[in-house]
C-alpha cells in the first residue's frame, strides 16, 4: 500500500490543480474580449464573458468610454494612434479583486485619394481612380447620389463609359470606400464624373 507524506501530497495537489492557471481569487482570471487592431476616432466594443463578479472597473488611457462603465461590456472611442493597454479590475462578492489587461493597437487613418474629377464626352470611356493605388487596400465604388445601393465597382481603377443625355450635362458623384485589409480601417473620397453633351452639339431644349 502506497503511503503519501505531506510533501508528496503538496506536490500531487499542485500537479492536479495547477494553481498557476488560477487568479488571485482562486478562479480562472478574467479575460477581455475585443479587437486588438482598431482605428483612431472609431468606436470599438470590449467585453468579459464572466458575469458573476460584483463590480467591473474599466480603465483606458487616450480613450473615451462612451458607455458601459461598471458593466461587462463597454464601448470605447479611441482618439490617439498608439499602443494602448486596456485594464479591467473585477471584484467578487468576497471582496477579492482580479485584474485583466489587453494591449490594443490604434491605427492612424490613412489619406484617401479617389483621383481627379473628369469631364468627358458622351459614349467615351475613361479609367478613374488614383494614379498609384495603395497596397493592402480594397476599393469599392458607389454612386453617391443614392444610399443603400449595391457597389458599382470593386477595383481601384474601374473603366467607366459616359452615358449621353440629349437635354443636359450630367454630373455624377462617385464615392470610393478604401479599406485596409489588415486593420479594417476605412476612409472615403469622392470624384465628379461630368458628361458634357454640349461639346457635341447635342444639347437641346426639353420637349414641352
Amino acid at each position: 500500500m502506497n503511503k503519501y507524506y505531506p510533501l508528496q501530497l503538496l506536490v500531487l495537489f499542485i500537479l492536479i490543480y495547477q494553481p498557476s492557471r488560477l487568479s488571485a481569487c482562486g478562479a480562472p482570471p478574467p479575460k477581455i474580449v475585443g479587437s486588438i487592431n482598431v482605428c483612431q476616432n472609431k468606436h470599438a466594443i470590449y467585453k468579459i464573458s464572466d458575469t458573476t463578479y460584483k463590480s467591473y472597473k474599466w480603465t483606458a488611457k487616450n480613450a473615451l468610454i462612451a458607455s458601459g462603465q461598471g458593466s461587462t461590456k463597454i464601448i470605447l472611442l479611441w482618439d490617439t494612434a498608439a499602443n494602448i493597454e486596456l485594464e479591467l479590475v473585477t471584484e467578487d462578492y468576497t471582496g477579492c479583486k482580479d485584474t485583466a489587461h489587453l494591449t490594443i493597437n490604434i491605427n492612424k487613418p490613412f489619406k484617401a485619394d479617389a483621383g481627379p474629377d473628369y469631364s468627358v464626352c458622351p459614349n467615351t470611356k475613361v479609367k478613374i481612380g488614383p494614379s498609384q493605388p495603395l497596397t493592402g487596400k480594397t476599393y469599392v465604388w458607389y454612386d453617391a447620389r443614392y444610399t443603400n445601393k449595391e457597389p458599382l465597382y470593386t477595383e481601384a481603377n474601374p473603366v467607366i463609359k459616359a452615358t449621353p443625355s440629349l437635354y443636359r450635362d450630367i454630373s455624377i458623384p462617385l464615392r470610393v470606400v478604401i479599406t485596409d485589409t489588415l486593420t479594417g480601417c476605412a476612409v472615403n473620397d469622392t470624384v465628379i464624373f461630368f458628361v458634357v453633351v454640349a461639346l457635341l452639339g447635342l444639347k437641346k431644349s426639353p420637349p414641352k
